[in-house]
């Protein structure tokens, strides 16, 4: 809805997308907005996804919606998320989609470069949810700052 893609590009990207769908009868949805409309990124790509049906909601609920926010309408602020569907939830856990954003959908949308900013991240989304795609080394491990005598009453 944000046009930042080509029509072609848009097609590859449909092609790969449905080809997947017919093969494992996961769905990801690609949706780009110019706002948000005051929703947060998480909550607006969850109805989203609860509101088209994606993943076949009644009986599997295994799809996922890739949004990004362009910015134009909210003080050019970007904002994305990636909604997993109940169903992928296992294989697609938030540390790992927050991997993947950070590795494909980050750098590329500030480069502005849409196309590949979507098409690293489902790439990464289809392993993942194969269980094939590894978080980098230490993602999402927090430093330590010293145990202290409170944490080891705790």
């Amino acid at each position: 809805l944000a046009d930042l893609l080509t029509p072609e590009e848009e097609r590859r990207l449909e092609q790969k997308l449905v080809a997947y769908d017919d093969s494992t009868s996961n769905q990801v949805l690609i949706l780009t907005v110019k706002t948000l409309r005051g929703y947060e990124a998480d909550q607006y790509a969850t109805e989203v996804g609860h509101f088209w049906g994606v993943g076949g909601q009644e009986k599997y609920d295994n799809g996922v919606v890739i949004l990004v926010s362009d910015g134009t309408e909210e003080e050019g602020k970007r904002r994305f998320f990636i909604a997993t569907g109940y169903g992928l939830e296992g294989a697609l856990p938030a540390i790992t989609t927050n991997a993947i954003a950070q590795q494909f959908l980050v750098p590329n949308l500030k480069s502005n470069n849409y196309f590949e900013a979507f098409d690293q991240t489902t790439d990464a989304v289809i392993q993942a949810a194969g269980g094939v795609y590894q978080a980098p080394a230490g993602h999402g491990k927090k430093k330590s700052r010293g145990g202290g005598p409170i944490a080891m009453l705790v």
